[in-house]
């Protein structure tokens, strides 16, 4: 198995232990985030376990639900941003769950009749800075190596 970021890894797992006991949108985030890793290096099984706890956790905070109508004393429960990263932590875990479940033959635990959460905004991807998502890349197919990936030097945004 490859090593790196095993120490990561470890680190995260003790952070977890400490504090996956109360959901917290971060919480589900790294436990996204571990899934991805494991993916990365081939344990499925271990990917899964970090998918359907974040998942889990998710709808602990009601991330499967949509909260834009959600008031406290007359005021909206969560900003515009909090309800976009709300929105994307919810479809990581739709997006994993499909993926991890699919590639291990595992029953799915997210059906798209149990949640009514709406896809995060393109408008709102980047709220405190400019940014351009319509970035297009052009690739030259020459320059992709013989193990069927790109050299990272010959990705050039177009002009």
């Amino acid at each position: 198995m490859w090593p790196a970021g095993d120490a990561y890894l470890e680190d995260a797992k003790r952070l977890l232990d400490s504090s996956y006991s109360a959901s917290r949108p971060a919480t589900c985030q790294a436990l996204l985030l571990m899934g991805y890793r494991e993916i990365g290096i081939g344990a499925m099984a271990q990917a899964w376990l970090y998918v359907v706890m974040a998942m889990r956790m998710a709808q602990d905070l009601g991330m499967h639900k949509s909260a834009d109508q959600w008031m406290h004393g007359g005021t909206s429960l969560f900003t515009p941003v909090e309800l976009q990263e709300r929105r994307r932590i919810w479809y990581a875990c739709v997006i994993m769950d499909k993926y991890v479940s699919s590639y291990m033959g595992r029953p799915l635990s997210i059906f798209e009749r149990e949640f009514d959460t709406e896809l995060p905004s393109i408008e709102e991807v980047c709220p405190s800075f400019p940014c351009n998502l319509s970035v297009q890349l052009t690739v030259d197919p020459f320059a992709v190596r013989g193990d069927g990936r790109m050299a990272a030097s010959e990705a050039r945004p177009r002009a």
